[in-house]
């Protein structure tokens, strides 16, 4: 009986072991089946991706999201009076890959802002637009196909500030 325990004994000890052995040996690295492209690299099992791509495996440049035309309106504020303009789109066009756009504003079939920046996130900062005599800050943000364009004015020799909300959902008819 005491040679039965110390086989039974033995024999689990050896499975036990073994067992370990065994799944320990089966962990895989989990950046094997990843493909990080564009310059990403892999960490962890996920993908760090390169400034302007974004996705699980950084397929996506992150301008794509932005680019495209927008329909809607424009509200501004100025001296604590609020009042509608009803603009008809932004353009959000890429100007180099992979992540610098341009957003023109259009009010009729005249431009009446155009500003470049970098598409980083969904809340995108561009340039600030500065002539002298009048300063625009532009920043937007994208949710799915809707857009939101503030829009920060000073001029310059009064120190009056306006501020503008473009609200607007891309054309898919002609979204790239």
């Amino acid at each position: 009986m005491k040679r039965i325990k110390s086989i039974l004994l033995a024999g689990f000890g050896f499975f036990a072991i073994g067992g370990m052995v065994l799944s320990s040996s089966c962990e895989q690295d989990p950046c094997t089946t990843l493909l990080c492209q564009n310059g990403g690299s892999c960490s962890d099992g996920l993908c760090q991706c390169p400034t302007g791509y974004e996705g699980a495996e950084c397929e996506i440049k992150t301008a794509s999201r932005f680019v495209g035309k927008y329909r809607g309106t424009t509200r501004c504020t100025h001296d604590n009076v609020v009042f509608p303009i009803t603009a008809d789109s932004v353009e959000i066009k890429l100007v180099q890959d992979p992540n610098k756009i341009s957003l023109v504003m259009y009010a009729g079939n005249t431009s009446i802002a155009g500003f470049e920046g970098i598409a980083d996130n969904p809340n995108t900062t561009f340039n600030t637009f500065n002539n002298g005599v009048v300063s625009i800050h532009p920043t937007i943000q994208i949710d799915g196909n809707l857009i939101y364009v503030y829009l920060e004015s000073l001029t310059l020799a009064s120190g009056e500030r306006q501020h503008c909300k473009f609200t607007g959902v891309k054309d898919t008819a002609t979204a790239p």
